[in-house]
């Protein structure tokens, strides 16, 4: 995660997990079990909160972002 970010890369961290009690130093954490989420369904498997990031990037590419998206998934 260093090395993206000092490429200046952005990091958007999703999960359906129990969250750790240390969470990774990104710009965001998208998971529904973390304690401020309001999002009701705390069950959401991880293929329904990709899709949630899926439509809010969507949504944002439409309101003219000045950086590029790039999404990828790892173990």
């Amino acid at each position: 995660m260093e090395f993206a970010k000092g490429l200046g890369i952005d990091i958007i961290v999703t999960d359906h997990h129990e969250p750790p009690h240390n969470l990774p130093a990104a710009v965001s954490i998208i998971n529904p079990k973390l304690p401020n989420s309001a999002f009701p369904y705390k069950d959401l498997a991880g293929v329904g909160v990709s899709l949630k990031l899926a439509m809010a990037l969507v949504i944002a590419s439409s309101q003219h972002l000045n950086k590029p998206l790039v999404a990828f998934d790892y173990d």
